[in-house]
């Protein structure tokens, strides 16, 4: 994991020196987490038998995927761009800031409906 580190702090400074600019931080993170998880996945596959660890299982279903990808269409189309401190209170941020919050609402409910309710919460119970 520290080799990450190295690759993150590479990235952004090659990036940085092709006039990215700040941006350039963004940039190396989304590598870096990418790589993260890349190596992640590899150890995982590699520590647990494939009886146990069966990457199906694990990846979120179709229908999530669907809500999620849904979500983010209607709140980049109700997006707006402010340019004055005052037009934080409008009526087009409230409602994007709407739109956003019904979409979270239906990708936690969908996500409830399909994979959160096999979660289970083990209670212990004290013994005296």
């Amino acid at each position: 994991m520290a080799g990450c580190w190295v690759i993150y702090i590479t990235t952004a400074v090659l990036l940085f020196r092709l006039d990215i600019g700040d941006a350039s931080l963004v940039y190396a993170n989304i590598f870096n987490l990418g790589m993260r998880i890349t190596y992640a996945t590899w150890f995982a596959s590699a520590f647990f038998p494939t009886s146990i660890l069966r990457w199906r299982n694990v990846l979120p279903n179709r229908k999530l995927l669907l809500v999620c990808g849904l979500s983010a269409v209607v709140v980049r189309l109700t997006r707006v761009k402010v340019d004055k401190r005052e037009q934080i209170l409008s009526l087009p941020v409230a409602i994007h800031v709407l739109a956003g919050g019904i979409m979270f609402l239906c990708c936690v409910g969908t996500w409830w409906i399909t994979s959160g309710r096999k979660l289970r919460i083990r209670r212990t119970t004290k013994t005296e």
